[in-house]
């Protein structure tokens, strides 16, 4: 038996008669409704309304906003065409020989959508009230699953780095910037503290709603493939993308961007920054973090999967959860979805440069890589 195998057997799944019945289309969806910010149930809503929040937030970040707005939806009345789109469609920018009046070329198509539209669209459609009772459960278990998975959050982060700083400060710690002609010995510690966090987000996998229904030999593709995205997302926690440090994955020492760079793969490891130079201004809760790894792990259109309309139907559940939790916690919540929905090519493209650079590493020393890289990290993404 795997490693990874022995982690799924010795973890509990998530299970609940709502979920399988979800998945076999079996909840009732003939009452569509909606809900007001209070969470009373409303009048079947007009294609221009959208899903407020949930009754309570499962938000244990102390930077989550009490104020909870009420919810407003200006997506649907975008447009996105212009007359200089339409002069240039029509390959005559300067209007000469035009019958038509220049007020006619700036009408515009009501039934335009931008990009941001259509995400939003997929998550404002109306839900029967067990649907909206099985996103409930849904963001509760899997926030819940992220907190007892994930040591990275907003209180342990910031509380570490004051340790470091005080140990720093007293001198009771090296100063790792000057520890660039020892990267090795540095990279093999870093190295090593990735079999934890490996792990966890092996738990992590397994946890998730609707995952104990996933195929067996699905199940091992999203965990490989998913699960260095989810140790991303985390990592840029650690990240303070103002001063250039990085804190180690177990809070216990801060590196420098330079030490990080000098290391092997440290060009690898300078990717983080640019994915949390973009993630981190969100500004997330930790809640809302672990919602999103489940969006990451739940993607239809991994290779090899085989249970593609399963994933992607759970994945869609997952998106919805989190644009209900943005609603309850953030002001901008509509704004703050569709620029994390676009973050996920990124987190693919650092993925897929973490197996290449594996996998040129692996050929050039097969021995070294070996002793390198201990036995999970290898079963995980060597390919």
């Amino acid at each position: 038996m795997s490693e990874i195998q022995g982690i799924l057997r010795s973890n509990g799944a998530f299970k609940s008669e709502m979920m399988e019945a979800f998945l076999c289309n079996r909840l009732n969806a003939t009452t569509l409704t909606s809900v007001d910010s209070e969470g009373n149930l409303m009048t079947p809503p007009s294609p221009t309304t959208t899903i407020p929040s949930t009754t309570q937030s499962v938000n244990t970040n102390n930077q989550a906003i009490d104020n909870r707005p009420q919810f407003q939806n200006d997506n649907f009345n975008k447009t996105t065409a212009t007359a200089s789109d339409n002069n240039n469609r029509n390959g005559n920018g300067n209007g000469n020989g035009n019958t038509q009046s220049a007020a006619a070329s700036n009408v515009t198509d009501p039934n335009a959508n931008t990009e941001s539209d259509v995400l939003l669209l997929e998550v404002q459609k109306p839900i029967s009230s067990e649907e909206r009772q099985l996103i409930k459960n849904v963001t509760e278990a899997i926030v819940s699953n992220h907190l007892e998975t994930c040591l990275n959050t907003y209180q342990n982060v910031a509380d570490a780095e004051r340790k470091i700083d005080a140990n720093m400060a007293a001198g009771n710690m090296p100063d790792m910037s000057k520890m660039s002609g020892n990267a090795s010995c540095v990279w093999q510690k870093f190295v090593s503290q990735m079999v934890p966090e490996i792990t966890k987000a092996v738990k992590f996998c397994n946890r998730l709603p609707g995952f104990s229904q996933i195929k067996p030999e699905d199940k091992m593709v999203l965990i490989k493939q998913a699960s260095f995205e989810i140790l991303v997302t985390r990592f840029c926690m650690l990240i303070n993308t103002e001063t250039g440090d990085m804190i180690d994955p177990s809070l216990s020492i801060k590196f420098p961007r330079q030490a990080l760079q000098s290391m092997p793969m440290g060009q690898l490891l300078l990717e983080f920054y640019k994915i949390a130079e973009k993630f981190n201004p969100l500004a997330l809760t930790d809640g809302e973090i672990g919602l999103f790894t489940s969006i990451l792990v739940m993607s239809p259109d991994r290779a090899g999967s085989q249970s593609k309309a399963d994933v992607e139907k759970i994945q869609g559940l997952f998106k919805q959860a989190i644009y209900l939790q943005l609603k309850e916690n953030h002001t901008d919540a509509d704004s703050i979805y569709t620029k994390l929905m676009a973050t996920i090519p990124i987190f693919r493209d650092i993925n897929e440069k973490h197996t290449q650079a594996l996998s040129k590493m692996k050929m050039a020393a097969p021995e070294e890589f070996s002793n390198s890289f201990p036995s999970l990290h290898q079963e995980m993404y060597s390919q």
